[in-house]
């Protein structure tokens, strides 16, 4: 099975403040989001961006997700490619990929989506949405004169954390949410 997550953020104890995560410690998040994301041997994760932030220490941990049958990380923001290459398979900017007859693409930044595909998958969002419809648009610095308003073509879903209760979301779901769309 496929499962995908975003913006675990290990490591990083001022994202517990910011997105109001329901942690007391950076220990009790990275144990938390660790158990939410573990699969089964058989299993896929992709994870779409900022793996952790600053604290390459705290990578030690990330052995246990080497259990899966594959890892693909989609780079974001905060992530170091040459330090998480020895827990990833696979690592990309953007992936796309066909399942079930639709094109899918992962990428960590809702703006660097093509267009091209049926359905995009995205992270950085944190908490603020969880799905956009084509035509909606998102303001990416609304509080500050650098306002940037995206538009979108296909429907996205925020895959961050915060919005599936620190969890892994299987393809099954992902797809049960597009199909809903329609």
């Amino acid at each position: 099975m496929i499962y995908f997550t975003s913006d675990t953020h290990f490591g990083h104890a001022n994202i517990i403040r910011y997105t109001k995560r329901p942690f007391n410690s950076v220990k009790e998040m990275n144990s938390s989001i660790l158990s939410g994301i573990l699969l089964g041997e058989d299993d896929t994760l992709i994870h779409l961006g900022d793996v952790f932030y600053k604290s390459e220490s705290e990578l030690g941990f990330l052995d246990f997700i080497k259990k899966h049958k594959k890892n693909i990380l989609i780079l974001g923001n905060h992530d170091i490619k040459s330090s998480l290459t020895p827990y990833f398979d696979e690592i990309y900017q953007n992936y796309t990929f066909e399942y079930n007859g639709i094109k899918i693409e992962c990428v960590h930044h809702p703006d660097k989506q093509s267009g091209k595909a049926n359905l995009t998958l995205c992270g950085h969002i944190h908490q603020q949405w969880k799905i956009k419809l084509p035509g909606e648009f998102y303001d990416f610095h609304p509080t500050t004169e650098k306002n940037e308003r995206y538009f979108f073509s296909v429907p996205t879903i925020n895959l961050s954390v915060e919005n599936w209760n620190y969890k892994a979301v299987s393809i099954e779901t992902i797809l049960d949410l597009y199909n809903s769309l329609k």
